[in-house]
């Protein structure tokens, strides 16, 4: 449907000496659990556990920028950052602060053990 609108649009060009050509990629791979990121997700929950976070891996549709990562074959978790809602909407979207800390703790947590994991092998 929104494709056939585009086409029209493409096609119903009326500026003199213009051309209107409409290309059509395929857009972003789905997120998919590779072995690496259930890696990834284990010690996530690891180190929730350590600050009493539940961390549970979910699908939830949508895109972000970690379906370009995970397509290129790096392993990527989404959603690690600070708790909130209503996103996409200037009038209901909103952070909640007090979760910055805790937050900002599990990646830095993350963050050390992949890179003691990557030094110590």
């Amino acid at each position: 449907m929104a494709a056939k609108a585009l086409e029209q649009i493409a096609t119903g060009c009326s500026i003199p000496d213009t051309r209107t050509k409409l290309i059509c990629t395929r857009g972003r791979a789905p997120y998919t659990a590779t072995p690496e990121i259930l890696q990834l997700v284990e010690l996530a929950q690891e180190e929730g556990k350590a600050l009493g976070l539940s961390i549970v891996a979910e699908g939830k549709g949508g895109l972000s920028d970690a379906n370009l990562l995970m397509e290129a074959g790096i392993p990527v978790l989404d959603s690690l950052g600070p708790i909130g809602g209503g996103m996409h909407d200037l009038n209901r979207e909103y952070l909640r602060v007090d979760t910055i800390p805790v937050r900002g703790a599990l990646l830095a947590g993350l963050i050390s053990q992949l890179c003691l994991s990557k030094s110590t092998g």
